[in-house]
């Protein structure tokens, strides 16, 4: 099931008993594999530093950017599924239902991951959503969607515990940032709950179409969130935020999607799951050029250690599936 936000895709694609876990499909070319892999890496490690840029000084109000990243999506997906409506099979009602259900629950995540963004960095941020993946093969498991292994289940226990290092780092650097490091976990959790759904109740619905209601239900969320917040007035269109914001939704979402499911098709499922450690590694390259403010200590350091190695692990690391 091809799922639309970057935790999503790689929650979907790390089931265990994934088809494209076998040998790579089209040996014939690297250059396009290799293209497919450095665009995703490119992109979503760099899309976290450009939420910060869409909701920095002179940029949009939290949630209506989220909520304009989402509308455009949704309107140019529906721009390609149009055509092809005739010819894709068309949700049935109760695959609507879930896919609605499933959008809103991803929208109110992506409230709070933008919110989170006004505390901490984009490369903290994609460390902590690492665990993703993870925690949606805890939920899967539970909710006895799919299967998981003892090794992811060890995993998530140690990314836990380095999640909890960052924590307890940020709470002392301030209440805000300690804050925003939970809104992520928080963010994770409610991400993950979203794929099993969609896995769950909708996986035989095109991707097209299925992305199309997904992202227009969470833009429909997030707008309302707007209202509600007060602040859903957009008075300036800076050239910075506009950029990024274009570059959100056009690379982090239709170019990036595009090549990691053309990723899926062309190499071991294990070589494209990668990414999930990779671009978290990116982003806080990226950090460490443009957010001169940002300052981790040593025990933030170890989190992020810890974190990424248990996913690098979890992923890497072949076992029987538990049920």
């Amino acid at each position: 099931m091809q799922q639309c936000n970057e935790e999503e895709a790689y929650s979907s694609a790390i089931a265990p008993d994934s088809s494209q876990d076998g040998k790579p499909q089209d040996k014939k070319a690297p250059a396009k594999v290799l293209l497919a892999y450095l665009l995703c890496a490119s992109i979503w490690g760099t899309t976290w530093y450009g939420i910060r840029v869409c909701i920095g000084p002179g940029g949009f109000p939290t949630y209506p950017a989220a909520a304009l990243r989402f509308t455009l999506s949704a309107l140019l997906l529906a721009l390609l599924w149009l055509p092809l409506s005739r010819k894709i099979k068309k949700p049935t009602s109760f695959e609507l239902k879930w896919i609605l259900f499933a959008g809103g629950i991803s929208g109110i995540g992506y409230g709070l991951l933008y919110s989170a963004e006004e505390q901490i960095s984009g490369g903290l941020a994609a460390v902590l959503s690492a665990t993703g993946p993870l925690i949606a093969a805890m939920i899967a498991m539970a909710t006895r969607t799919e299967a998981t292994s003892k090794i992811k289940i060890m995993g998530s226990i140690f990314a836990i515990a380095g999640v909890a290092l960052v924590f307890h780092d940020r709470l002392q650097v301030s209440f805000a940032q300690a804050s925003a490091v939970g809104i992520v976990t928080i963010v994770c959790v409610l991400n993950a709950s979203s794929n099993v759904v969609m896995k769950k109740y909708a996986h035989d619905v095109a991707a097209i179409a299925c992305n199309t209601i997904f992202f227009a239900a969470a833009s429909i969320t997030l707008w309302i969130a707007s209202l509600l917040s007060g602040k859903y007035m957009i008075s300036t269109w800076n050239l910075a935020p506009t950029l990024a914001l274009l570059y959100l939704t056009i690379f982090g979402t239709l170019i990036a999607f595009a090549s990691f499911f053309y990723l899926l098709k062309h190499v071991r499922l294990s070589t494209a799951m990668t990414l999930a450690f990779v671009t978290p590694i990116i982003a806080l390259g990226v950090d460490a050029v443009f957010e001169k403010n940002t300052v981790l200590t040593l025990e933030s350091y170890i989190g992020i250690a810890i974190v990424l190695v248990s996913v690098a692990i979890s992923i890497l690391i072949k076992e029987r599936t538990t049920t």
